[in-house]
Formats: C-alpha cells, sequence, structure tokens
C-alpha cells in the first residue's frame, strides 16, 4: 500500500475519534443540562443504561461505517497490488523466456559454430587420406611406359581379358573368378595393398566420423566420384575375398560400387566375348558393351526405387521397339519377377533411324544366352554385388516356360526370398529394425 493512502487511513481514524468524543461529550453535556439533581435520592440507572444505549448506537454506527470503508480500501488496494504482482510475474516470465530464446540461439549458433569447427578438422583429415590414397593409385606401374591410372586400367585390362572358362552356375563361377583375382593381388601385392588399403581408411574415416549423416554421404560422394570402372572392378573382386571383408560395410553402406561395369565383369566373360566377336568392329564392340553397362545400372536403380515404395510396384525398361524387359516387385517386397519379351516381327525400323547400340548388343546373343545373361545379372545384383550382406538365402531362377516361337521370344525370372529383398544399406536397416533379419 503506498505511504500516502496510510497517511491519509491514520488521519481519517484520528478525525473519527476525535468527533466521537466531541459527540460524546457533547451529548453528555446536553444530558446534563436537563436533569435536576438531588444527592439524597438514588441514582437512576435507567436514564444512565439509556444514555449509554444511546452514545453507544451513535458513535458505533459511525464507526461501524468508517469500518467498512477502511475494509473497502484495503479489498481495493489488495487488488491492486495482486495486479501489480500478476504484471510483475508476466514480466518476469516474458523476460525469462526471452532469456531463454536467447540462450537457445546462443547455443544453436555455438553448436553450428563447434559443428563447422569440426567440419573444418575433419576436412583437413580428409584431405590428407585423399591425397595419401591417390598417392597410392599413381604408384601403379605397367610396363615401362605407364604409371598412376592408366597403369592400373591396363592391368585390370589384363585380368578380365585372360581366359576364363567356367560352365558352372554363377555363384560358383564367382568365386572361381575371385579365385582368378587373388592370383592378379599376388602378382601386383605391393601396388594393390597400398591402394585398397589407403581407400578402406578413407571410407573408415568418414563412416567413423561424428559428421552429419548427409555430410558423410557427400565425402562418400567424392570418394566414389574418384574411382574408375577398373577400380569399382578390383574393388568388388577384393571385397569378395578374404582380404575385403572388412571393407564390405563401407562399400554398401556407400554404395561405392553403384556404377560397376557389369559386362567387364569376368564372370561375364563369355557373353562379351560373344559381343566383341560378333560386333563390325572394335569400336561398335565397345559402345554395345557400353550400352549394356548402362543399361543395367538404370535397371539396378529403378529395381532399387520399386523397393521404396508401399505395395506392389513394377517398372518398364524398353530398350528399343523389339526388346522390353519389365520388373515387378510384390506387396510383400519378397518376390522380384523380371520379364523379358523380344518382339520377333518388328523387323528394323526404316528411314534411315539408327539401332541402339544396346539393341545391337543384345542381338548378338542367342535365346539361350538372353535367358542367362539376365539371369546372372538378377544374381549379381541381388546377392553377389552386396557380398551376400543384403539377401541371404534368396534364390534365382527361371519361372515358368520360355516362349519362343516366328513372333515373339518371351521368359520369367523370378527372385524369392523369405524376408523382404533389398538394394540398398538403408532399405536393410529399415527391414533389420522391423525384425526381419534372419539368423546367421
Amino acid at each position: 500500500m503506498p505511504d500516502n493512502e496510510e497517511k491519509s487511513m491514520f488521519k481519517g481514524m484520528g478525525w473519527i475519534i476525535a468527533s466521537c468524543i466531541i459527540i460524546a461529550i457533547t451529548l453528555l453535556v446536553l444530558f446534563l443540562l436537563h436533569q435536576t439533581y438531588d444527592s439524597k435520592l438514588p441514582v437512576d440507572t435507567g436514564i444512565f443504561g439509556t444514555y449509554g444505549d444511546f452514545i453507544g448506537g451513535v458513535l458505533g454506527t459511525i464507526v461501524a461505517l468508517y469500518s467498512a470503508y477502511l475494509l473497502i480500501k484495503t479489498f481495493q488496494n489488495q487488488a491492486e497490488i495482486n495486479r501489480d504482482i500478476q504484471k510483475t510475474n508476466e514480466s518476469v516470465i516474458d523476460a525469462n523466456k526471452s532469456i531463454i530464446a536467447a540462450n537457445a540461439k546462443a547455443d544453436i549458433a555455438s553448436q553450428r559454430q563447434y559443428y563447422q569447427t569440426e567440419l573444418q578438422l575433419f576436412d583437413n583429415k580428409f584431405r590428407i587420406f585423399l591425397d595419401s590414397y591417390q598417392n597410392a593409385v599413381g604408384s601403379y606401374t605397367y610396363g615401362d611406359d605407364y604409371k598412376g591410372r592408366v597403369a592400373l586400367d591396363n592391368t585390370v585390362t589384363d585380368f578380365i581379358d585372360q581366359e576364363f572358362e567356367n560352365n558352372n552356375d554363377y555363384r560358383r563361377r564367382s568365386n572361381s573368378a575371385t579365385d582368378d583375382y587373388l592370383q592378379l593381388y599376388a602378382e601386383n601385392q605391393t601396388q594393390m595393398s597400398v591402394h585398397l588399403r589407403m581407400l578402406y581408411l578413407l571410407v573408415s574415416l568418414i563412416s567413423n566420423s561424428s559428421l552429419e549423416e548427409d555430410d558423410k554421404v557427400q565425402y562418400a560422394k567424392l570418394v566414389r566420384g574418384q574411382m574408375s570402372s577398373t577400380e569399382m572392378l578390383i574393388v568388388r573382386y577384393n571385397c569378395r575375398s578374404h582380404y575385403g571383408e572388412k571393407m564390405q560395410p563401407y562399400c554398401n553402406q556407400y554404395n561405392l560400387i553403384k556404377h560397376l561395369p557389369t559386362m567387364s565383369l569376368l564372370e561375364f566373360k563369355a557373353y562379351r566375348d560373344t559381343i566383341t566377336n560378333t560386333a563390325p568392329d572394335e569400336e561398335m564392340a565397345e559402345k554395345m558393351l557400353s550400352s549394356l553397362n548402362a543399361m543395367f545400372i538404370t535397371m539396378r536403380k529403378r529395381a532399387t526405387g520399386m523397393l521404396y515404395k508401399e505395395g506392389e510396384a513394377s517398372e518398364e525398361y524398353k530398350t528399343s521397339h523389339n526388346y522390353t524387359v519389365s520388373m515387378g516387385i510384390s506387396a510383400d517386397k519378397k518376390t522380384f519377377t523380371l520379364d523379358f519379351k523380344k518382339d520377333k516381327t518388328g523387323g528394323r525400323r526404316g528411314g534411315g533411324a539408327r539401332i541402339s547400340p544396346d539393341e545391337r548388343g543384345l542381338d548378338c546373343l542367342s535365346e539361350a544366352e538372353l535367358l542367362s545373361i539376365f539371369k546372372d545379372y538378377l544374381c549379381e545384383l541381388f546377392l553377389i554385388s552386396n557380398f551376400d550382406k543384403y539377401n541371404r538365402g534368396a534364390e534365382v531362377r527361371q519361372s515358368g516356360r520360355t516362349v519362343s516361337n516366328a513372333n515373339e521370344l518371351s521368359f520369367k525370372i523370378t527372385v524369392t526370398n523369405a524376408m523382404p529383398l533389398v538394394l540398398s544399406h538403408i532399405q536393410k536397416e529399415y527391414r533389420d529394425n522391423e525384425g526381419d533379419e534372419l539368423e546367421a
């Protein structure tokens, strides 16, 4: 309560008390003036009682009225005080909110600043590792005239062009190709061991860092962008061997061999030889093989995208009017189908239109080879290329009979698995978190 109001109330009380005394004295005087006095007579208590009641009634009423006034003023003052307290509390709350918000912004800014510092430190370390990796690639030699990546390319080209006779199923053929790679590794161990070890250290540096996942992916893409097609081949074979077991998780996590040239694999050498021997010249053969590599990479991308979709999904890859490859996935993601169709009635387009290189490449293969190459590709896609880490136990087989007549060639290949099929590290993590991972 303000000091002025306190003084006013005390002053008012003084006036009330003084007024009551004056009124009491005045009434007493008036009472005494109208009385006769005889000391011999007894005191009339009734008159004094009536007088007392009169005085008490008048003064009591005055005091009660003023008390009521004071009580009202007290309530008013208390309400005003409560309003002031409420405003003060609201101000304190607003101030605290502002402080908290400012601190939160400061914390976020501080965290981002800290992260940028951490990112810069990592980038410096990454550059050092990247330089060491590039120096390792640059240390390759081939004969007396070739060094660096050219030497590496020539070394791998000799490997994939070697004699490779193996008519087994694709898995056994892949195991044989891996054994041949181990011989290549033994012959070039000094260079290849350093190269592959530095690549491993580079990607493990990324994976084990405290960077945000998006930044990890960007650095991994930078590494993948450094890798040539021939380098992807030896990374794939190295991961299939006991030398690269530790590299397998990183290769899958960052999809380092997503652009692997399938037609350059030793396991596909029979198809490659057929196309090379049928092509009119070496340049056209290279174009056909390159175009088929692009076809398989596109099919992989579309198949992976289908597995991200809910429910059933399908995609069609049409190389030309004559060849159509349709892919489908079941709603439970456990069955993948590839429907191949070659239209034999289409003939060749007139008017000087060119035949696409991938169509020319498929034309080089017999009907049996067409069935075989797509079956082998699905085995590579779902099993071998991820080192049996994604779809362990999946089966790739022809479904139904092959239709071959004067009008068309068609067949269906099915990939089935006891758990949902996956083609990426993210899909595998999601499936495993859902409890669908098979026990080892």
